[in-house]
């Protein structure tokens, strides 16, 4: 799933306007940086990979979300992304 995908999802089914994503303690997008805009087409576990490597066998990540709903800043709680 690329980040354009997962934002739109969140935004569709929970009402979540996300400023950010990370992984680990790593950062995956934040959504005031320019840099979005090269990694909203990417897939979630590309950028992930990019920065931090992955095991041979890994297919999914602990997914932190920060956003923001009806001007409120939330945190979700960490959701398992699992890929292939």
């Amino acid at each position: 799933m690329t980040c354009q995908e997962f934002v739109g999802y969140f935004k569709r089914v929970y009402n979540v306007n996300i400023l950010g994503i990370a992984s680990n303690f790593k950062s995956i997008i934040q959504m005031f940086m320019t840099s979005k805009i090269k990694k909203l087409p990417l897939k979630i576990e590309d950028i992930y990979k990019n920065i931090n490597g992955l095991k041979k066998d890994q297919n999914s990540l602990w997914i932190e979300i920060l956003g923001v709903i009806d001007n409120v800043n939330v945190v979700i709680p960490k959701i398992k992304y699992t890929f292939k």
